[in-house]
């Protein structure tokens, strides 16, 4: 949902017009920006992880 939100702020859900394109665009989009939310936030999840453990190890 936020993604949507946030292509609706911007206006890439208005710039096909009214319909069923835009429609489809829509959810192209909203499907793309997702699939690099979760990508992008479990690269960054792995980083944080790997630091957190390397941190217990040292102080053990």
């Amino acid at each position: 949902m936020v993604i949507f939100r946030v292509i609706e702020k911007i206006g890439i859900n208005r710039v096909i017009g009214d319909g069923w394109l835009q429609y489809v665009v829509t959810v192209v989009v909203v499907l793309a920006g997702t699939t690099v939310f979760a990508v992008v936030m479990q690269k960054a999840f792995g980083m944080i992880g790997k630091k957190v453990a390397v941190k217990k190890r040292v102080s053990v």
